[in-house]
């Protein structure tokens, strides 16, 4: 039988009762870290990828908002994200796929619509600061 300890490996072997019980103790053997060395050419080759990646991404964007006459790309594309958080939220319970799924249809929501979205988040700053400040002058009106 082993034991893992912070320190080392703790050995021990049962014998029968009434019988001494050997133990032993070895210090673990320090792992030491390797570098792992990559070429010149290997990172050259991940910096072509990522800005062809970056730049199908910014293409697939600029596409998604310049289409004016259509709404089906954005709607379906809104819906997709709202399937992807679902899956991603696959193993919690139905608030973390409900929040998940929400949380990125309205962050695609306002990609696809970025001049409704901005307006909308004024509105709502708008109407939260409001209820605020009606909310404190009430408190004022009620101490005189």
């Amino acid at each position: 039988m082993h034991i893992l300890t912070k320190v080392g490996i703790v050995s021990a072997v049962a014998v029968p009762f009434g019988a001494a019980t050997y133990v032993s103790y070895t210090r673990p053997v320090p792992v030491q870290s390797r570098k792992i060395k990559i070429s010149e050419d290997t990172t050259e080759m991940l910096r072509e990828k990522l800005e062809i990646g970056k730049a199908h991404t910014e293409a697939t964007i600029s596409t998604i908002r310049a289409d004016e006459g259509v709404n089906v790309p954005k709607i379906s594309v809104i819906g997709a994200s709202g399937l992807v958080g679902i899956v991603l939220g696959y193993r919690g319970s139905i608030f973390k796929k409900t929040g998940y799924s929400l949380f990125l249809m309205l962050a695609t929501a306002a990609l696809c619509y970025p001049t409704d979205a901005v307006d909308m988040s004024k509105q709502g700053f708008n109407k939260v600061k409001t209820a605020i400040k009606d909310q404190f002058s009430s408190k004022d009106d009620g101490k005189d």
